[in-house]
């Protein structure tokens, strides 16, 4: 019932998102909040593959304001296949981490171009909060989402 999601960044954010998910740990205090989103889990996510169409320039040219670019990005997140992954990504998470700075920004197959952005801090290796604010991030994916 998890999420399948294209996860792009910075590189040190790319590797923050790698550790939070080898961690594999369920943090109760968080538990709310992923039992009210419509995938339960992040099921598949792909950080260093990136889907058919998909640049690192496509993406900052979106980033700079071009939204026409948003159109590619959907489509190819939409059209993904193979072995893992038959239906597509249900979205597409940008994750930024400068020190202890984290920024996300969540891009949706369907509806508005960001409909989810957010700064914080965090310490070292606090996954706990990082999994609460990913826990949100999914949240616009929610209105479309079917497992």
């Amino acid at each position: 019932l998890g999420y399948y999601l294209f996860i792009w960044g910075n590189p040190e954010g790319k590797e923050y998102f790698k550790e939070y998910r080898a961690d594999e740990r369920i943090y109760a205090v968080n538990k709310s909040c992923w039992n009210e989103r419509a995938g339960n889990s992040i099921r598949i996510v792909y950080v260093d593959t990136y889907p058919h169409g998909i640049t690192d320039s496509l993406i900052n040219s979106f980033l700079a304001g071009n939204n026409k670019s948003i159109i590619n990005i959907r489509v190819s997140l939409s059209n993904f296949s193979d072995d893992q992954i038959l239906h597509g990504f249900d979205g597409m998470l940008i994750i930024n981490k400068k020190n202890e700075e984290i920024e996300i920004f969540t891009i949706p197959v369907v509806g508005a171009n960001y409909s989810y952005k957010d700064k914080f801090l965090v310490n070292v290796h606090d996954f706990e909060l990082f999994d609460g604010k990913i826990c949100n991030a999914l949240m616009p994916i929610d209105s479309y989402f079917s497992p």
